[in-house]
């Protein structure tokens, strides 16, 4: 099957490899006891990321991490409409694909994105964790790929 990825890379030639992973190492830079993030998103983001990979851990380990997996959406539209809400206008669109047995997982994009505003963080977060990997998601979806894809195309933009 096909998926769509937005890479902030500019370029990543026809039947080249993306391996997974490259949003966890961004997170892992952190170190305990180390320099905390320098912003508050960046602090948001880790929050959501622990609670996210723990309630995987809770729920099921087979699924694929966030930490290590390859973003994608399922059409070409929804990832123009990603790409042009949460990156860079010009970041590229490439189009993917995943070995059959690699392990995919269809994330609720919404649940991290447009949580309720007005209630306590921890109740958000906590029960949109355990939501993210539990319920079938009713809204905008980001697909986990839990491997190395290849690039079959780059969209046209």
């Amino acid at each position: 099957m096909f998926y769509f990825h937005v890479s902030p890379l500019v370029d990543h030639p026809i039947g080249s490899i993306i391996p997974p992973g490259r949003y966890g190492q961004s997170c892992r830079i952190f170190l305990n006891g180390g320099q905390p993030p320098d912003h508050n998103s960046l602090m948001n983001g880790l929050i959501w990321e622990v609670a996210l990979e723990t309630a995987r851990l809770s729920v099921n380990p087979d699924l694929p991490s966030r930490l290590n997996c390859v973003f994608a959406c399922t059409t070409s539209d929804a990832a123009i409409a990603f790409r042009n809400r949460y990156r860079h206008k010009t970041f590229p669109i490439f189009k993917i694909e995943a070995d059959e047995q690699t392990p995919i997982f269809v994330g609720d994009l919404d649940v991290i994105s447009n949580s309720a505003r007005g209630r306590p963080m921890i109740d958000v977060w906590s029960e949109g964790a355990v939501n993210y990997w539990t319920q079938i998601p009713p809204g905008a979806t980001e697909i986990l790929i839990g491997g190395p894809v290849k690039v079959v195309g780059k969209l046209s933009l």
